[in-house]
C-alpha cells in the first residue's frame, strides 16, 4: 500500500467518523471522546516508559 492510498484512507475515515459524531447523541459523543483521551494518555504512559521518547525526539529533531 502506497502512502497516498493510506492518506486518501485516513482522510475517507475520518470524514465517516465526523459524519457519524453529528448523528450521534450527546452522552455517546462525550463517552467515545473520553475513550480516545484515556487511551491516548495510555499510550503516552507507555512510550515514555519504554523511552521511546529519546527516540521520537531524535527523530523530530527536538534534541
Amino acid at each position: 500500500m502506497t502512502v497516498s492510498a493510506l492518506l486518501l484512507r485516513a482522510c475517507v475515515v475520518l470524514l465517516v467518523l465526523a459524519g457519524v459524531g453529528y448523528a450521534l447523541p450527546s452522552w455517546m459523543q462525550f463517552m467515545l471522546t473520553m475513550a480516545m483521551a484515556n487511551g491516548l494518555v495510555s499510550l503516552g504512559i507507555v512510550l515514555l516508559m519504554r523511552g521511546a521518547w529519546w527516540h521520537l525526539a531524535k527523530a523530530s529533531c527536538l534534541l
